[in-house]
């Protein structure tokens, strides 16, 4: 449960989301279990879980959630555990149920952190073909400071979860386990720890607030994936169209058609996003009584 649930084996976990990008990407109603359970596999084969107990690895599986329109595959998708004979006395269906509800928030902020991942990289090739075109300056600014501004968020509350939130109550459980006398003691243990991480990672009724706020910033940063990626997109084909232009026939048209459609669109769209991330992220902080960091807070160009 440790190492797949929540997450511990984490050179499995990236690679199992590499492995299945392509896949989730898609439409919900587009995805077949069985695809994504070969893709499990491969993910077991090409990590470190290969060397786990094989009688773990045939309990772990895929589970595809309910469907909702307009449901990508990240949204649905599910790692899964199968449970049976005596060791359901402490891992009961509703146990196992609290497991999936933490793992489907963690699977959610690991995805925010494996696609921010992924625009840092598309940034750091792609900007070399188009640094030449000094009217994308202000707009790639804005890409570069909401990128790292998301980046340092998704860090900070995954350090949060991973180390001061899992880590701890797993301790905590393996010494009340330690000093357990009896089955009841052992199951009161573990409900004790699943109630900690419950809370502890804004999963708790108390929370619904701050989970809300969390959820719509995860959705402000796919927004902003999308935003980048067409940025990038829009300018390569404005670079190829006037490399391929050698005549220069209507350049200084189509290149002021470029700037006030394309990139004063770009720079307002982006520049939304950063204001609505930075409105959600204070409220956010407000609500767990914590002040947001400079860092946060990127500066919207006049």
């Amino acid at each position: 449960m440790r190492r797949y649930l929540l997450m511990g084996q984490g050179d499995f976990i990236r690679h199992l989301m590499d492995l299945l990008e392509p896949e989730l990407e898609q439409d919900a109603k587009h995805l077949y279990l069985h695809n994504l359970t070969g893709t499990l596999e491969s993910a077991v084969r090409a990590t470190n879980a290969q060397f786990d107990d094989p009688d773990i690895l045939e309990r772990l599986d895929v589970r595809l959630l309910e469907l909702s329109a307009g449901d990508t595959g990240w949204d649905v998708f599910s790692l899964d555990y199968h449970v049976d004979g005596p060791i359901q006395t402490v891992f009961t269906h509703d146990t196992v149920r609290r497991y999936l509800r933490i793992f489907n928030f963690l699977w959610r902020a690991k995805r925010m952190e494996h696609g921010l991942a992924s625009v840092w990289k598309s940034q750091t090739s792609r900007t070399r073909e188009i640094r030449w075109m000094t009217e994308l300056s202000e707009v790639l600014h804005l890409c570069y400071t909401l990128g790292a501004s998301m980046m340092n968020f998704v860090n900070q509350m995954q350090y949060y979860i991973t180390f001061e939130v899992l880590e701890c109550g797993w301790a905590e459980l393996e010494k009340a386990v330690g000093q357990a006398n009896d089955l009841d003691q052992v199951i009161a243990a573990h409900d004790t720890f699943l109630d900690d991480v419950t809370n502890r990672a804004l999963l708790g009724p108390q929370s619904t607030t701050l989970l809300r706020q969390l959820r719509t910033i995860f959705d402000l940063i796919v927004q902003y994936q999308r935003a980048q990626e067409d940025v990038f997109t829009a300018a390569a084909t404005e670079a190829e169209r006037r490399c391929g232009n050698a005549s220069n026939q209507g350049e200084a048209g189509e290149t002021r058609r470029f700037i006030e459609e394309d990139v004063y669109g770009m720079t307002a769209r982006l520049g939304v996003l950063t204001k609505s991330y930075q409105v959600m992220v204070i409220w956010a902080c407000i609500e767990s009584g914590v002040p947001p960091p400079p860092l946060y807070l990127c500066r919207l160009s006049s």
